[in-house]
């Protein structure tokens, strides 16, 4: 009966193992500081991550823009037929250029653009004040690209015979197109390309 009494008083003598409820309070309270601190660091890295392949895809966007607009005829009284004179020849019987006005909205076509459908644009006037958005934004068939949607494209038309990055509306040999593309994250690429009276 000794050696059960003994037996019983170690027992109660053995410390409990485990947490307070005070500790678990103090270890939640580290444990969500910590978290905040990480989830603070990392988020704008996350934003970081995605700025290249926006800027990919506004780059690709632009590139194929001024690719099919290049592809264009220089003006609307040009021909693309070898052997004919180029507009403004008047001496052999050509036609003065277009004349390009501002563009004041984009999105609103304006004198120089003579066709209503992006599928009957023909040459580089066209596309003066030309503006897209999201699921709106066409490839050169009239497709919709849908990877852009968030994306809004601007196209600028105008003179620029010097090639000094200014355009006029009076006539010279050299047009300067200008793609504008600005990413969902509001970033605003600006592209640009000559054409050239030939």
């Amino acid at each position: 009966m000794i050696s059960l009494l003994i037996k019983s008083n170690s027992r109660l003598n053995v410390k409990q193992k485990g947490f307070t409820l005070l500790e678990m309070v103090i270890g939640f309270i580290v444990l969500s500081v910590s978290l905040s601190i990480v989830v603070n660091v990392l988020s704008p890295l996350t934003i970081r991550s995605v700025e290249p392949v926006l800027q990919v895809r506004a780059a690709e966007l632009a590139h194929g823009l001024l690719e099919e607009i290049s592809a264009k005829s220089f003006d609307e009284q040009s021909t693309v037929i070898f052997g004919n004179a180029r507009c403004g020849e008047t001496g052999l019987g050509a036609n003065n250029c277009t004349t390009i006005p501002a563009c004041v909205t984009p999105g609103v076509l304006t004198s120089a653009t003579e066709e209503a459908s992006r599928n009957d644009y023909d040459d580089v006037d066209d596309y003066h004040c030309l503006s897209q958005s999201g699921s709106a934004i066409l490839n050169g068939q009239g497709s919709n690209l849908a990877i852009y949607q968030g994306f809004t494209v601007e196209v600028i038309v105008g003179y620029d015979g010097n090639m000094d990055g200014t355009t006029t509306t009076a006539v010279e040999l050299a047009k300067l197109i200008t793609v504008t593309v600005t990413t969902p994250n509001a970033e605003a690429f600006v592209f640009s390309n000559y054409r050239f009276n030939y």
